[in-house]
């Protein structure tokens, strides 16, 4: 059998992999913040795991990843000017991206050179801001989800190595850096031109730097967003066709000013987080009082909360995934303020039942998914070391 199809035998795979990163994160959490993390065990063997199945996985039509055959297409031609259909996709734009491509084609045609990279950049960068934003009394159940993230890398490769880059510029926001941040913003948006919307969280969070954004100001920028990309959207048709946006992006929000939203369930998790964040908001900012690191946090994922209406109308149908880590982190932070206070048979209780809520969300949130990003069967390319 070949193509799409459901595997039970790739789900136990995936939540296997989930696991191995869920139980790293529980020892990285407790590693120094001060430390490198090169000499931290655990993070590099979850880096090494997750890398490798990455790399080696079979890619080809209706497996592994909808959108990583043309990736793959683009890296083996880039530097082939005749093929104007696929060369011309990033060179007036997505520039950075370009460069790494023809660094890296320059050196060998083989794509799994430029996939370690990639993956490799990915998962270090995802293990760098967990570490950052975490803490050791925090709960690690939310962390089974950084594979969820990290899978849907294997179709979406651009749009998540943009994301990244915007989270290394908030990890140098936490070091002091004043214009570093902005290094990786400008990065960002050269690998994926829509990066830009969401790397103005860099300069949102440098100004609201060692203070906490008020709710009632995320509900003013929650409304905020969503008029003015019901406003502007008409208009951000007609950009996207000038700017070589085009085809994608301005199908995305052609669909979502016919159907009035699009797609929902993406931005479920942002709205429950919205909720959770409200009702126990006087909990958490005791608890981050003298924290500037996770003041910090609470500010990404007010500025993430306001997004909603912007994904929603623009159909910007990859915008929650930008700070799907940072929301993570705020759940961990959540568990643990709502249970703290608990009988230790009741914080085992409520850990289980988390536990079995983020296991069950990334279970649906696959079954949702794999048909349109061919994320099912994963196959090992045992070809390649024949």
């Amino acid at each position: 059998m070949s193509g799409t199809y459901w595997s039970t035998k790739t789900l136990l795979f995936y939540i296997l992999l989930a696991l191995i990163g869920m139980v790293c994160m529980s020892q990285i959490k407790s590693y120094p913040k001060n430390k490198s993390l090169l000499y931290c065990p655990q993070a590099i063997i979850w880096w090494v795991i997750w890398v490798f199945f990455a790399v080696f996985r079979v890619v080809k039509p209706g497996i592994g990843g909808a959108d990583a055959i043309d990736y793959i297409d683009y890296y083996v031609h880039c530097n082939d000017s005749s093929l104007v259909d696929i060369v011309q996709i990033h060179n007036d734009s997505d520039l950075l991206f370009k460069w790494i491509n023809k660094f890296f084609r320059f050196i060998t045609p083989d794509y799994h050179l430029f996939f370690f990279f990639v993956y490799g950049l990915m998962i270090a960068v995802y293990i760098a801001f967990l570490h950052k934003f975490s803490s050791k009394k925090y709960s690690v159940v939310p962390y089974i989800l950084v594979f969820y993230l990290y899978l849907r890398s294997y179709s979406s490769i651009r749009s998540n190595l943009a994301a990244s880059l915007i989270l290394i510029g908030l990890i140098s926001l936490i070091r002091e850096k004043k214009f570093t941040p902005y290094f990786y913003f400008v990065c960002s948006v050269l690998i994926h031109k829509m990066a830009f919307v969401y790397a103005l969280v860099i300069p949102f969070c440098q100004f609201y730097k060692g203070r906490t954004i008020k709710f009632k100001y995320i509900l003013v920028f929650l409304a905020l967003g969503g008029a003015v990309a019901f406003v502007l959207r008409p208009y951000f048709v007609a950009f996207a066709q000038i700017v070589d946006l085009g085809g994608a992006y301005k199908s995305y929000v052609e669909g979502a000013m016919d159907n009035g939203s699009f797609a929902f369930i993406n931005d479920l998790g942002q709205m429950a987080l919205a909720i959770f964040m409200w009702l126990n908001q006087n909990r958490i900012l005791r608890e981050i009082a003298e924290d500037n690191t996770n003041k910090l946090l609470w500010n990404i994922c007010a500025l993430d909360i306001a997004f909603v209406p912007v994904n929603q109308l623009l159909g910007i149908y990859r915008g929650y995934e930008f700070f799907y880590l940072a929301r993570l982190c705020m759940w961990s932070l959540l568990i643990y303020v709502i249970l703290r206070k608990q009988h230790k048979s009741i914080r085992v209780i409520g850990s289980l039942l988390a536990f079995t809520v983020f296991l069950a969300w990334m279970i649906f949130r696959i079954s949702r998914t794999y048909e349109d990003t061919s994320l099912m069967p994963y196959l090992f390319d045992f070809d390649f070391f024949v």
